[in-house]
């Protein structure tokens, strides 16, 4: 009888040994397993990473450009400002010269359409109108 149960606990013995030694296939399995699945995270964060560099690397690229831009665009518009401004200068000097040539103008007018100037030219007329007749007279006479 003890042999059999000796044989029965071996039988238990080696089956359990057979079952612990799948276990341990299993858990090697899963080691293997979860080995390849940290080295393929690792590699996916790296190239992650690396893609992510390369992008914030053209991406600070396109902002420096973009900012080159905007300078250049503001550095054109300050010049073209202050063209405008010299140009606008230049006009108001032009336009008081003119406004004083005009107010020259209007004093000399006012004071050519005075009536004494007006009475003068006709003394004048009068006078040219004698002088003419007494030349045609002595010129008759001749």
């Amino acid at each position: 009888k003890r042999q059999a149960e000796f044989a029965h606990q071996q039988q238990q013995l080696l089956a359990l040994e057979k079952k612990l030694r799948m276990k341990f296939s299993d858990l090697e399995a899963r080691e293997r397993a979860l080995a390849a699945s940290e080295r393929t995270l690792a590699r996916l964060t790296e190239e992650t990473n690396i893609q992510a560099s390369r992008q914030a690397s053209e991406a600070s690229e396109v902002a420096r450009r973009a900012q080159r831009d905007a300078e250049h665009r503001i550095q054109m518009e300050r010049e073209k400002a202050e063209s405008s401004v010299k140009r606008v200068e230049a006009l108001e000097k032009e336009l008081a010269e003119r406004d004083r040539q005009m107010a020259d103008l209007r004093a000399r007018l006012e004071e050519a359409t005075r009536p004494e100037h007006f009475q003068k030219a006709a003394n004048l007329q009068v006078q040219l109108e004698l002088r003419t007749a007494e030349l045609n007279d002595a010129r008759s006479r001749a």
